[in-house]
């Protein structure tokens, strides 16, 4: 049995309230502080191998729970969601300003998000009796989440605030009998 810990990074400085998407934004003193009780909850549980977004929050992230003694691949099919509103302001929710310009003006679709997360999946050679950690961003995190349970609805404001969405410095671990056959946690903060 494998156990694969999803891990959202953690909180991150933002003061002027941007859509960071995949700019350098860097862990607050909360997201350092979040990701120090992650390591600590995850030191006993033999993790082999951390994959990580290459986006600066991730990278901190995973170099904070690695703490040079586990190896570390950065991938860039676990980035934040390519967006036209990346450095811009909240325009109305979430969704809307991540996902609206899509057909206008380019950036990933929903569809596209969670697409490159499931070959991202697809493609990970698990060794039996290793844990491993995936550390991404809120939304890829949730579309994956919402594939490997048979979820149809991709993202929506009721999945933000309905608790299946992933929170910053949060773990879902989610237990791998088989490539078919594993069972997923509910979300937890260390």
């Amino acid at each position: 049995m494998i156990t694969v810990y999803f891990v959202r990074h953690g909180a991150y400085a933002n003061p002027k309230s941007i859509v960071p998407g995949r700019l350098p934004v860097e862990l607050n003193d909360e997201g350092q502080q979040q990701l120090a009780r992650i390591k600590d909850h995850l030191a006993d549980k033999h993790i082999a191998k951390i994959f990580s977004s290459p986006v600066r929050r991730c990278v901190q992230s995973a170099e904070i729970m690695s703490d040079g003694s586990i190896d570390i691949v950065y991938d860039l099919r676990l980035a934040e969601t390519l967006t036209v509103a990346q450095g811009g302001e909240f325009k109305g929710g979430w969704v809307e300003t991540f996902y609206s310009q899509v057909d206008k003006l380019g950036g990933e679709s929903m569809l596209d998000v969670q697409a490159r997360m499931i070959d991202f999946w697809n493609s990970l050679d698990f060794e039996s009796g290793k844990n491993y950690v995936v550390c991404s961003h809120g939304d890829p995190l949730h579309l994956l989440h919402l594939y490997l349970t048979g979820d149809k609805r991709l993202l929506t404001p009721e999945s933000e605030e309905g608790g299946e969405y992933q929170g910053k410095g949060s773990i879902r671990p989610v237990v791998v009998r088989s490539a078919a056959d594993y069972d997923i946690q509910v979300f937890f903060r260390p």
